[in-house]
């Protein structure tokens, strides 16, 4: 078995496939959403000046085929059924025969900022955005362009002013999911709930999206040069046979339609019930609940978008970097290759941070730190605010720095917390945490501290992405039904609040708060030329 076995059954499979920033996850669960074998394989992001972030998708096709290769054999054979799900907000331009003509843009990329606020300008205005025009978003969309351009929309606009010669001959723009799909049945097309943030479909009636030909010829892209649009949770057709030998797969195994990795973890976490979030803290973070209607909320950049559960929303929002801090504190202030050191982190690098940090008091006497090293989204969308920290001073020590990192993120979290709860029908009181820094107690108790919440650390919480499209899967199959969904998804451990340490971050929440507009006018100019 791969790393992350934990089961064996006999039976049909889903082969699950999460195409993560970091690199693709594939695993393999049983009719009863149980982890069989899982296995990963990472792959490069290339930040370029002016705000690029790209991937290459052909290595991610052979990151995948790498991972499936050291799944087990004869497991693979009884792959029934394969479901993608993976890093949203990403560009793919394929020619006509399929070939990728530039990189993948993927959702760090915000080389279009420019394009979508020149396209988003006019008066009277509001938060960089002309209020008749945004309105208009919101009431077809539920949302609106991202000024930061880290949409794919974003990324079209660029690709249009600056690679004209790429974009004319662009037959389709696919997101990274929807091109694993192509891989798969060479079919072109996206799912209700993956093309969303494209911010061109008529999301009003959510059992028939439509692409809007208004805001297509607003934006000025041709719908001939977007994928065809099938209902979510449906079958798309079955594996290729190149690619079904690729995988080591039958070519009987049926394929359903994408989704974006925050789709997949709002099942995948069993918070599946209205108005129960889940926090994910991977390279970025969110805090995410279904909701049974539309809803935008253009202050916080939050907006309820088609969900990978049919006939539901997903109140979204994003937070860029979370786990993300943690390996930048890793590579480049602990242990980065210079004449100091050999930049060579303990494998084990993660357990000794939790250690180290667990040796700081809850506040970390007073040192903060702002996750914000690329710019932000959710509540304050602003690609130009930096992170840093805050407060420093001689007493304090490298378990402070570890602390407040992870006391860092929850504080940004508590933000998105505090948009929410103005908005539910009664305050938050649980929260289902996954991701890689669910991995942590410490961090799921600091997340208690700050949030005020009961948090439930979820079992395998970096599965949560690959079980929640393999039960997507299983529902479209006839296996299980919806009311099954919220069980199929095991509790850990579970973190209830601590009254002392609760007095403690309060005051620190209300300084944090403040923070951003407080230095708002900084950042403007230090980085109004960097993105």
């Amino acid at each position: 078995m791969a790393e992350g076995s934990a089961h064996t059954a006999a039976g049909p499979l889903v082969l699950a496939i999460d195409l993560g920033t970091g690199g693709p996850k594939v695993a393999l669960y049983d009719t009863a959403a149980r982890l069989v074998d899982s296995a990963f394989e990472p792959v490069e992001t290339r930040l370029l000046p002016g705000g690029g972030a790209e991937q290459d998708p052909e290595e991610w096709w052979q990151a995948i085929r790498r991972a499936s290769a050291r799944l087990e054999a004869s497991a693979r054979q009884r792959v029934a059924w394969i479901a993608c799900t993976g890093q949203w907000s990403g560009t793919v331009p394929l020619d006509k025969e399929g070939k990728v003509l530039y990189p993948c843009l993927t959702w760090m990329d915000s080389r279009g900022a420019p394009c979508v606020r020149q396209l988003m300008r006019s008066w009277p205005a509001i938060k960089g955005y002309g209020l008749a025009r945004v309105l208009r978003w919101i009431r077809i969309t539920g949302g609106a362009p991202s000024l930061s351009g880290k949409d794919p929309l974003g990324h079209i606009l660029w690709l249009k002013a600056h690679k004209p010669d790429i974009f004319e001959a662009t037959c389709t723009f696919l997101e990274p999911v929807d091109y694993l799909n192509y891989r798969l049945t060479g079919r072109r097309c996206a799912s209700y709930d993956s093309i969303t943030v494209h911010w061109v479909t008529d999301n009003r009636q959510l059992r028939n999206v439509q692409y809007h030909e208004g805001l297509l010829k607003t934006v000025g892209l041709p719908i001939a040069k977007l994928p065809e649009l099938v209902p979510t949770g449906t079958w798309i057709g079955s594996v290729r046979a190149e690619a079904a030998g690729e995988l080591g797969i039958s070519t009987e195994a049926k394929v359903l339609t994408a989704c974006g990795d925050i789709h997949s973890a709002a099942v995948g976490s069993g918070a599946t019930e209205d108005y129960v979030p889940h926090l994910y803290i991977g390279t970025s973070s969110w805090l995410i609940a279904h909701i049974p209607k539309k809803l935008t909320d253009l202050r916080n950049n939050m907006g309820a978008l088609p969900a990978a559960l049919p006939g539901r929303y997903i109140l979204a929002n994003e937070q860029e970097t979370a786990g993300r801090c943690l390996q930048f504190l890793r590579d480049h202030l602990f242990f980065d290759k210079d004449s100091l050191g050999t930049g060579e982190a303990p494998p084990d690098f993660y357990a000794r941070l939790d250690e180290v940090a667990a040796q700081s008091p809850p506040g970390s006497e007073g040192l903060l730190f702002f996750p914000w090293l690329n710019g932000e989204r959710t509540p304050y969308e602003d690609h130009r605010m930096r992170g840093c920290f805050f407060n420093l001073d001689l007493r304090h020590r490298r378990r402070h720095v570890a602390r407040s990192v992870l006391e860092g993120v929850a504080l940004n979290a508590r933000l998105v917390l505090e948009a929410l709860n103005r908005h539910f029908p009664s305050q938050v009181r649980v929260i289902h945490m996954i991701g890689g820094g669910a991995i942590s107690s410490l961090w799921c108790q600091i997340v208690a501290d700050v949030m005020g919440v009961r948090v439930h650390q979820m079992a395998q919480p970096q599965q949560c992405n690959t079980r929640g499209v393999a039960m997507l899967a299983l529902l479209a199959a006839g296996k299980i039904s919806r009311q099954d969904l919220g069980g199929l998804a095991p509790i850990h451990s579970v973190f209830t609040p601590d009254t002392e340490s609760r007095e403690v971050y309060d005051p620190l929440y209300q300084v944090f708060k403040s923070f951003y507009f407080r230095n708002k006018k900084f950042w403007s100019q230090l980085n109004n030329s960097s993105h």
